[in-house]
């Protein structure tokens, strides 16, 4: 099935943002969005050192298996990109084979692009959709020095339930209420 068209525009400071579905054309302002971020941006996302995704990573996740998967991106119009758009953060879930009610959730967002509110909304954006596919609560997996997504997710009302000494990361989850 094919994910819904989502779009709307928030403001930022003086800048318009773009919060949409990612699509197959996104290929090539995604290569350049993971090669703009920072190596800690990276590692704090990835929980890895990378250079890039690989084809097969970035294959996947320009075609999400909607409604299991999902990804939002954050664009901002830019002349000096190919096609006049840059992306300047992702926000994705994916459902638990074992349970469909719960999804892991993750954001990655620009390094200048930090603290201006696009994670948080691309986060409050993708909760709505996840509900609305019958997920009832989101986890986070964070690595314990990410600080700033603890931060975000303890003021969207996500709380610490499970750390995995193994991934060397702490789950944050948040149910999602039920109608």
């Amino acid at each position: 099935m094919e994910p819904p068209d989502y779009q709307h525009q928030i403001a930022v400071g003086d800048h318009v943002v773009t919060l949409r579905t990612i699509r197959p054309t996104d290929r090539d302002i995604g290569i350049d969005f993971v090669r703009r971020l920072s190596p800690t941006a990276k590692y704090l996302r990835y929980h890895h050192a990378i250079e890039e995704l690989s084809d097969d990573t970035l294959e996947r996740f320009l075609h999400p298996d909607y409604p299991s998967e999902m990804a939002l991106i954050a664009v901002t119009p830019d002349s000096a990109m190919p096609g006049g758009t840059r992306q300047i953060a992702v926000a994705r879930y994916a459902r638990d084979d074992s349970d469909p009610e719960n999804a892991e959730i993750a954001v990655a967002v620009s390094d200048d692009w930090q603290g201006r509110g696009v994670g948080r909304q691309l986060l409050l954006d993708l909760r709505e959709i996840a509900f609305g596919v019958g997920i009832r609560h989101l986890v986070a997996k964070v690595l314990p020095q990410n600080a700033q997504m603890m931060k975000l997710a303890r003021k969207l009302g996500f709380q610490h339930e499970a750390a995995d000494p193994d991934e060397g990361t702490i789950a944050l989850g948040k149910g999602l209420p039920k109608e």
